[in-house]
C-alpha cells in the first residue's frame, strides 16, 4: 500500500459514516473535500467509486482544474465552480465536492468540510489498515493509535507525511522485525523528526 491509497481508504471510511448519518435526514447531504491536494482528492474519488456502498449513494463533482491528468471518469468532473453545487439538485442522497480555492470559503461555509484534520483524527482507522497482517494484538493496536494521537497533539502533521509515517512504522515491523514500540520511533524521519527508537517506550507501561 502506498500513502495515497492509505489516505483514500481512511477518507472513504469517514465518508461511509457520514453517508450512514445522511440516510436519516431529508434532502441531499453535501460534503466538501476541503484544501486537499488534487492527487489526494483523486485517490479518494477512486476509492469511493470502487466501493458499491458509497458509489450507489454518492454523487461526485470535482473541478477539472483540481484533478487534471488524474484519469478520473468524466462523470465526476465539472467545469462549474464548487459554489454552483451548493444548491444544485442531484439524485443521490450525498454529494461529494472538492475545493482548494480560498475565495470560495465564505460561500461554502454551509457545506460540511472534510479536511486533513478530520482524516488525521481517525487514528484507529489508520491503524486498522496499516496493522493488517502485522500480527499485532489489540493492546498494541491501541498503543499505536495512542502514539498517533500524541504526535498530532504535539505538532501539526501534513497528511501525506502522516501516511508515510504510518506505513514506515509498518515496514519497521513487517520487513525489519521490530516490535511496535521500536518501529514507532524508527519511522520518525517520515515526519522530519530525528530517529529515536526508544521515543515511545512509555506507551508499553501506560
Amino acid at each position: 500500500m502506498d500513502p495515497l491509497s492509505l489516505i483514500a481508504r481512511v477518507a472513504a471510511d469517514y465518508l461511509e459514516r457520514r453517508v450512514a448519518e445522511a440516510e436519516d435526514t431529508e434532502g441531499t447531504a453535501r460534503l466538501l473535500l476541503d484544501r486537499l491536494t488534487g492527487q489526494q482528492v483523486a485517490a479518494i474519488c477512486r476509492e469511493v467509486l470502487a466501493r458499491p456502498s458509497l458509489s450507489a449513494k454518492c454523487e461526485i463533482k470535482i473541478p477539472c482544474t483540481l484533478v487534471a491528468d488524474e484519469g478520473l471518469p468524466e462523470s465526476v468532473l465539472t467545469d462549474q465552480r464548487t459554489t454552483y453545487w451548493r444548491t444544485a439538485k442531484v439524485e443521490k442522497p450525498v454529494l461529494v465536492l472538492g475545493n482548494t480555492e480560498d475565495d470560495q470559503a465564505q460561500s461554502l461555509r454551509e457545506i460540511e468540510p472534510v479536511d486533513h484534520a478530520d482524516l488525521l483524527a481517525d487514528t484507529e482507522g489508520w491503524v486498522a489498515y496499516a496493522a493488517d497482517g502485522a500480527g499485532l494484538v489489540d493492546s498494541h493496536r491501541q498503543w499505536w493509535a495512542k502514539a498517533l494521537a500524541g504526535l498530532q497533539a504535539a505538532r501539526a502533521q501534513p497528511l501525506i507525511g502522516f501516511a508515510q509515517y504510518v506505513l514506515l512504522t509498518r515496514t519497521g515491523m513487517v520487513e525489519h522485525g521490530m516490535p511496535l514500540i521500536q518501529a514507532l520511533g524508527w519511522a520518525l524521519p517520515a515526519l522530519q523528526v530525528c530517529r529515536d527508537s526508544g521515543c515511545f517506550e512509555a506507551l508499553s507501561t501506560s
